[in-house]
């Protein structure tokens, strides 16, 4: 729900699915054979989504578990933004869910 009537023009939600204890190996430029570590690795993004006439967005998203991914490295951050100042009004993050 959007806390203040008044934002709710420019208001949008953003999901973004997102990976942990990622790795990579670099080859080139000043890394060049160092392992890098990555977290918070946005792998899926949903939005905007606005929230037309009323305060409450009334809908569900599915995303699906990243192949090959181990499910206690995966998350879910969603934010509501005001796309007219870049303002985050509201953010939520949470562990994914198996079911």
């Amino acid at each position: 729900m959007l806390i203040d009537p008044a934002e709710r023009k420019n208001a949008a939600v953003y999901l973004a699915a997102y990976e942990n204890k990622l790795a990579s190996d670099v080859a080139a430029g000043e890394n060049r054979g160092k392992r890098l570590e990555h977290d918070f690795v946005v792998r899926e993004w949903i939005g905007p989504i606005g929230f037309g006439e009323g305060l409450k967005i009334e809908e569900k998203r599915r995303l699906a578990l990243l192949r090959g991914a181990n499910a206690k490295n995966l998350g879910v951050a969603a934010f509501v933004q005001n796309r007219a100042t870049s303002d985050v009004l509201q953010a939520l993050m949470l562990p994914v869910c198996e079911s």
